[in-house]
Formats: structure tokens, C-alpha cells, sequence
């Protein structure tokens, strides 16, 4: 956890220093055109929570034997918990600064297909994370699960124009993934408050030939843009105004009789 704190604390500096390099502010770093706020970050976070917790309460249900609870719930490991939380949310905090608060928009200004670009970042980011022991546990799957996550992160990306919404699903999730609910084998359980430990990977099986492997990741992904959406929802989130561009300049009428007196 220290690692990723100071993972996160790097990325969240590189990003200001290069920002600051190309004459950009914190601002622009932070949000495009939308508006940044709290709210923004516990309504994408929360959508995300509900859908994964319930999902996995479903899963306890139909499962039971494979979710553990933690034994040791004292003082100690409450106060770690509350410190994984804030290195949890500086670890994702640099990312998002650095991926889509600097390098969208610095290779948005050079490639102008907005659709290229983000392919680029998609594929970086998560060639990035197949480093991890858990994304190597079950690699094409997995693969495909993160670049799911980033069209729904791009998406909320420019429907808010602000990072701060794709921080509170980032947050979540790995939130859930690394401290609440911990699956096994792959990820490292010394901080699940759950630990779950997946039949399939534990059996040395891929996830990659399941169907409901697909419906599970779909459903769940459908149903944080469905919460996040749907104006009803207590986490709707609107759309932000598109920026107002300055008007060009009126065109001089070349054809109108010169007035200037002679």
C-alpha cells in the first residue's frame, strides 16, 4: 500500500509538472468543460459500490462457501483499512490526473480522432496493469474486463467533462476489489474484509470460456450507466454544457462601395 500511495503521488505530480510545462493550469488538468465537485465523484462511486456489493451479495447466495470473513476485525485492522482507503484514493486519483486529465488532452491536441486517442490510452492503461498478479492469473479475460471498464470510464468521461466523476469509479472499484471484497488466487487477501475465492481460477480455469462470465460483466456495467443516467436515479448525473466558443470575427464585405472621402 505504501508502493501505491507513492505510485499515485508520483503520477499525480508528473501530471501537474507537465501540465505546467505545456502553460496549463490544475483547472485543465481537472476538468474539460464540465464542473468539477464532491458530488460528482460520491455518485459515480456510489453507483459503482451498489452494483458490484449487490452483485456479490447474489453471489454469497448462490455460493456461500466460498466467501470468508475476515477473522481479526479489531482496532488494528480498521485503522488500516482507513489508511488503504486514502492510499486507495491517491493511487487512483494519480492515474486518472495522468492518463485522461494529461495525456488525452495533450494527444487529443496532436491526433484529432477523438476515437484513436482514446484507443491509445485504453490500451496503455491496461497493458500497464498486466503487470499484476491477478491480471496474469487469468490474462485474456481480465484483458478484456479492463478495456470493458474504460469505455464505461471514457463515457462518463465526456458526458461530465470532468475527471472528477471517473475518480469516484476507479475509486470503487478498487476499492472493492483490493479491500471489500478480495478474490483469490491472484490478488493478494492480507486486507479483504471478504475474501472470495473464485471456483474457476481456483480449479486453474479461465473465465474466458463462460458465458455467464460475459452477462455478469455486462449486466453490471449496464447497470452503473443505467444509475448514472437515468434522471430518477439518486446518482444521476447530468450531462455537462458543452463549451460556448467564441464567435469568428465578422468577414469585411469586399464587395461594398468604399465610403472614405476623398
Amino acid at each position: 500500500f505504501l508502493t501505491l500511495g507513492l505510485f499515485g503521488l508520483s503520477l499525480m505530480a508528473s501530471a501537474l509538472v507537465l501540465m505546467a510545462f505545456h502553460g496549463r493550469s490544475l483547472h485543465d488538468v481537472w476538468r474539460f468543460h464540465g464542473q468539477g465537485g464532491t458530488s460528482l465523484f460520491l455518485k459515480a462511486a456510489g453507483a459503482f459500490l451498489l452494483i458490484a456489493l449487490v452483485g456479490y451479495a447474489i453471489e454469497a447466495w448462490r455460493m456461500p462457501s466460498s466467501f470468508t470473513l475476515r477473522s481479526d476485525l479489531g482496532a488494528v485492522y480498521w485503522l488500516s483499512l482507513a489508511a488503504g482507503i486514502v492510499v486507495i484514493a491517491l493511487q487512483t486519483l494519480g492515474e486518472e490526473m495522468i492518463f485522461r486529465g494529461y495525456l488525452l488532452r495533450v494527444w487529443g491536441a496532436v491526433l484529432s480522432l477523438r476515437l484513436v486517442v482514446v484507443g491509445l490510452l485504453v490500451l496503455g492503461f491496461t497493458l500497464l496493469h498486466t503487470l499484476n498478479a491477478d491480471f496474469r492469473i487469468d490474462f485474456a479475460f481480465n484483458f478484456i474486463w479492463f478495456v470493458a471498464t474504460e469505455v464505461l470510464y471514457y463515457w462518463l468521461l465526456f458526458r461530465t467533462g470532468s475527471i472528477t466523476a471517473t475518480w469516484g469509479l476507479h475509486f470503487a472499484n478498487n476499492l472493492v476489489s483490493m479491500m471489500l471484497v478480495v478474490t483469490v488466487p491472484g490478488s493478494v487477501p492480507d486486507m479483504g474484509l471478504f475474501i472470495y475465492t473464485d471456483p474457476v481460477l481456483a480449479a486453474g480455469g479461465s473465465r474466458l470460456a463462460s458465458p455467464m462470465a460475459y452477462v455478469e460483466m455486462t449486466a453490471g456495467l449496464a447497470l452503473i450507466v443505467g444509475l448514472l443516467a437515468w434522471k430518477q436515479s439518486p446518482f444521476y448525473i447530468a450531462p455537462a454544457p458543452l463549451p460556448v466558443l467564441p464567435s469568428p470575427p465578422p468577414v469585411p464585405d469586399v464587395d461594398a462601395p468604399d465610403a472614405t472621402p476623398v
